[in-house]
């Protein structure tokens, strides 16, 4: 998902008291996330990552919301068909 839109729904999540990690290939667009994570009084965790080689691990997450983001089909498939 774009930062632009991460932004505000990474934080509102953490404003409800979720832990967050958002994840980007912009550390840029995660630098504006934390500053208006701090600015709002939340906290969340930021990865600068390719999600093609992005590894989701095992039991490792509650919930995983995906808004505007775009993967390769294979990378999709396999990561889907894995859980």
């Amino acid at each position: 998902m774009p930062s632009r839109w991460r932004r505000p729904n990474s934080v509102y999540l953490a404003g409800l008291g979720y832990d967050v990690t958002a994840v980007d290939s912009s550390a840029v667009g995660l630098e504006k996330a934390q500053k208006l994570a701090a600015a709002k009084g939340v906290t969340i965790t930021t990865e600068v990552v390719d999600l093609a080689d992005y590894e989701l691990g095992q039991d490792q997450w509650q919930g995983i919301v995906s808004i505007f983001c775009h993967l390769p089909f294979a990378t999709a498939t396999a990561q889907a068909s894995a859980y």
